[in-house]
């Protein structure tokens, strides 16, 4: 019974998701019931704690590849809403948009690891006024305030690991 009511609401998500793409305006503001408007930032933050304390844990992020692949996926996430937005111009603007943030991420793998973590932090700040650049309908609602708090609470976190393994280097040296 459960599976079937979660499986009828997720139908109308994708039902509002493309009656959204197929009036190719913006979507409706909707009524923000108390304390969901926060839900977006307690699971992008909660997210970005549990991704990087694993991959530290698990030592995934040893790899000099890690962080630079986690800011392609990032910056990919609006192309995926583009397709559900289904304009060419959409996908044209957000390649552009993606584009910039993978050159800097293969830069991280490349070059520095750094240009990856500024990379992810500086999308968290674009997710903040993406929609004043591209007017993407397939963006869900909700999705800019998570994207923009997971982005930059795993940005913050990266530097610090970073700073503290580069301080522990420093220190084994030096004794």
């Amino acid at each position: 019974m459960a599976a079937g009511a979660a499986q009828q609401q997720l139908e109308l998500a994708f039902q509002r998701i493309q009656v959204d793409a197929d009036t190719h305006e913006p979507p409706a503001r909707r009524r923000v019931r108390h304390g969901e408007k926060l839900m977006e930032y307690m699971v992008g933050i909660t997210l970005a704690l549990f991704l990087c304390a694993a991959a530290a844990g698990l030592c995934m992020d040893r790899e000099r590849v890690f962080y630079p692949a986690v800011t392609i996926a990032v910056a990919s996430y609006y192309l995926a809403f583009a397709v559900v937005d289904g304009r060419n111009e959409v996908m044209l603007s957000e390649v552009l948009i993606a584009s910039l943030f993978i050159v800097a991420a293969v830069a991280g793998f490349k070059r520095s690891p750094w240009f990856a973590v500024v990379a992810l932090g500086g999308h968290g700040v674009m997710d903040a006024f993406h929609h004043h650049l591209v007017h993407n309908n397939g963006v869900p609602r909700v999705w800019p305030g998570f994207c923009m708090t997971f982005d930059v609470t795993a940005a913050l976190i990266v530097t610090w690991v970073m700073l503290a393994r580069a301080r522990q280097a420093r220190s084994r040296g030096q004794g």
